[in-house]
């Protein structure tokens, strides 16, 4: 596993979603934590409306396989 930048790892999950077909331009994952294990155990949206926030919810459950166990720590 490996050590990424904040900014960097947001950056890969927005272009990862970007590729989603459903994808909303206006939803952005805004800020990410990752546990010792790899895996994300929070996200925080730029929507805070039900509808957009449970799509966000679904972006993320889509992308999530490709992070798994890849970043054990941000800074």
């Amino acid at each position: 596993m490996q050590s990424i930048e904040k900014k960097a790892l947001l950056a890969e999950i927005n272009f990862e979603i970007s590729k989603l077909k459903d994808y909303d331009p206006t939803i952005q994952i805004i800020d990410v934590s990752v546990n010792a294990n790899g895996l994300i155990d929070y996200f925080l949206s730029n929507q805070y409306e039900s509808p957009k926030l449970f799509l966000a919810l679904e972006y993320m459950e889509q992308i999530d396989h490709i992070f798994q166990g890849k970043y054990n720590r941000i800074y």
